[in-house]
């Protein structure tokens, strides 16, 4: 069985199960859903797969994905069936074999689930707003200053200075001294 996935291309999973000398090999959601393999399975078969995590829905957040993989060992358990991962040999009706298997689909999906621009979202960081230290002052002194009743006067209190881009107010709640402090301002 096997199912195309971003970081595992489909001519990889089928050299994968090259040596199991499979009957029949199913592509999910081209050629057959879970409910297919399930209807399918009689006792004491075995699905070959090249990785745990092929065989999770490919839809939503890591933990349904994981929770997806899960139901349907159970399923697959309790119609007598059991899953062989081709990549290690480990098998499903084993629980220690299956407790590795899972935590490594759960890695797996979890990178799959992130999407493709995270990553590299995370090795830049946020992009600071590029205030001058003059503005540092403004906003300090606005957000001192005991004339503004609350958050939203004080935010147009900023605009109205000439401070662009105007930060949300827990930045400025949690980082306008911060920055200050960095800056030798205060």
């Amino acid at each position: 069985m096997i199912q195309p996935l971003p970081s595992l291309p489909e001519p990889e999973q089928r050299a994968a199960l090259k040596p199991y000398d499979c009957t029949e090999v199913y592509t999910l959601g081209r050629a057959a859903t879970h409910e297919d393999l399930l209807r399918q399975q009689r006792k004491g078969r075995a699905i070959v797969t090249p990785c745990a995590a092929c065989l999770a829905r490919q839809r939503g957040t890591k933990d349904s994905r994981v929770s997806s993989l899960s139901s349907f060992i159970a399923a697959l358990h309790m119609k007598g069936g059991y899953v062989i991962e081709a990549a290690t040999g480990r098998r499903s009706n084993r629980l220690s074999d299956w407790l590795v298997m899972c935590a490594k689909a759960g890695e797996m999906l979890g990178r799959i689930a992130q999407g493709s621009k995270s990553a590299e979202n995370g090795r830049k960081g946020r992009i600071g707003f590029g205030h001058s230290d003059k503005d540092i002052l403004t906003m300090l002194r606005v957000m001192d200053s005991r004339t503004y009743k609350n958050d939203a006067s004080r935010i147009n209190a900023i605009r109205k200075l000439g401070v662009e881009p105007v930060p949300k107010r827990t930045w400025l709640a949690t980082r306008l001294k911060l920055v200050a402090r960095e800056r030798g301002l205060i």
